[in-house]
C-alpha cells in the first residue's frame, strides 16, 4: 500500500535536492503555500493552471440533478457543485508506468 506524504516530508525531500544554505525550510514552505493559494485563486475564477510535467488542475460544474436516496428510495434534489480536477501530463503517465526520470531525462531514479 503506497504511504501518504505530508508537506513536512515534500519540503525535507526538496531541500534534500537543494544545495546547501541556498534554500531554507521556511521558504521551501513559504513557495508551497503561495503555490496552493494562486491554484485556489485560479480555480475559483474558473482558469485552468497548468504546471510542466505534472498536470493540469481545473474545475468542472455539475447540474442540480434528480437522484434516489438509497436507503429510503426516497427522490431527492442533488445540487449543483463545482468539483476540482487533476490531470496528469503526459510526462507523468510515463515516469509512473516506466520510471522515467524527466528531470535527467533517463530511466532510474536516486531514492
Amino acid at each position: 500500500m503506497a504511504k501518504k506524504i505530508n508537506q513536512k516530508e515534500v519540503v525535507e525531500e526538496i531541500s534534500l535536492l537543494t544545495p546547501p544554505k541556498r534554500i531554507s525550510k521556511f521558504e521551501i514552505n513559504l513557495v508551497l503555500d503561495l503555490l496552493r493559494a494562486v491554484v485556489y485563486k485560479k480555480l475559483a475564477q474558473g482558469n485552468k493552471v497548468h504546471l510542466s510535467n505534472l498536470g493540469t488542475f481545473e474545475t468542472f460544474f455539475r447540474h442540480a440533478r434528480e437522484g434516489v436516496n438509497p436507503s429510503t428510495r426516497e427522490k431527492m434534489t442533488i445540487e449543483e457543485i463545482i468539483i476540482p480536477k487533476f490531470r496528469a501530463s503526459k510526462i507523468l503517465k510515463i515516469y509512473l508506468k516506466k520510471n522515467y526520470d524527466p528531470i535527467t531525462k533517463s530511466k532510474g531514479i536516486n531514492e
